[in-house]
């Protein structure tokens, strides 16, 4: 798979960011992450991936990410977790979605409706995952912008 990138949503003049190696799951969706190291600072920039084999080329749902230059800051604590996973932001989040993967990319935990106050902690609870490496993403579902992922432990 090919990462692109592009500054506006009709993906002229999009820029290749890598690539990711497809997993063989074929049960359902799976969770890739790459970061982009391009020197993308700020702004709104719009991801997907572009699948080509010998027949045809197919693009992904395009993300859509929000790079502030003031300052956005988003940190997911402790790692390793146990008990509780925190979320603190400098910005609200008026409507968060908070989604724990397996590396398999199985979707095990969802939270919806999140509320993140400015400065403020926010709890998940973890007691019902197994010991183990997760990914976890957390999504404006006002603006549908991926706010933050990050790659944890969870110590039960």
């Amino acid at each position: 798979y090919i990462v692109e990138r592009s500054n506006n949503p009709g993906f002229e003049n999009a820029i290749e960011i890598g690539n990711l190696k497809p997993k063989n799951n074929f049960s359902g969706n799976t969770t890739y992450t790459l970061d982009d190291k391009t020197g993308a600072l700020s702004g709104i920039f719009y991801y997907r991936l572009k699948m080509v084999d010998a027949e045809k080329t197919i693009y992904s749902n395009i993300q859509v990410i929000k790079l502030d230059e003031k300052g956005f800051e988003t940190n997911i604590f402790p790692n390793p977790v146990k008990g509780s996973l925190y979320i603190t932001s400098n910005t609200r989040i008026e409507k968060g979605t908070v989604e724990i993967f397996t590396t398999e990319g199985k979707r095990v935990l969802i939270q919806q409706n999140l509320r993140i106050e400015p400065n403020v902690s926010s709890s998940i609870s973890v007691n019902n995952l197994i010991n183990g490496n997760y990914f976890v993403k957390l999504t404006d579902t006002k603006t549908g912008l991926i706010i933050a992922k990050k790659q944890i432990a969870i110590v039960n």
